[in-house]
């Protein structure tokens, strides 16, 4: 509806459309741990949809489960999907912002399974262009 109206979607109706998802989240444990994977799509579609201008309001919610994909041994088969969605923010950004920067964070870690290696050099470059010194001066 949006796209076909050319509207925008207020931060309150976004915040509205993708508040069961962290519910989904949390509640995603045993043999349901798959839904994490669909939770990260689904921000990433809705991201994409959005754009730029509004990508950012789901920074709040987005970032702590890309974060949390990376950082548990039991989302270990969520690392394509959550470096695929940190690949789509940072597309999305206008520039560096360091919420985004925190990830970096991870990238040591992740860069020892060499399938990961060549996205996240692509990442890499881009903070690098995007966020010059201040990315430097962070990382």
């Amino acid at each position: 509806y949006v796209s076909y109206t050319g509207g925008l979607l207020s931060t309150e109706l976004l915040n509205s459309i993708v508040a069961p998802l962290s519910i989904i989240w949390e509640n995603a444990d045993g043999q349901n741990l798959l839904l994490r994977r669909n939770v990260l799509s689904i921000l990433a579609c809705v991201a994409s949809f959005v754009g730029s201008d509004e990508a950012t309001a789901l920074y709040p919610l987005a970032l702590p489960l890309i974060d949390d994909s990376f950082g548990r041994e039991e989302n270990v088969f969520l690392v394509d999907e959550a470096l695929k969605i940190w690949w789509v923010f940072l597309q999305l950004s206008k520039g560096y912002d360091p919420l985004l920067g925190k990830l970096y964070l991870r990238a040591p870690a992740l860069s020892n399974d060499l399938e990961h290696v060549k996205v996240l050099m692509r990442i890499t470059e881009y903070y690098i262009i995007v966020g010059r010194v201040a990315f430097l001066n962070d990382h």
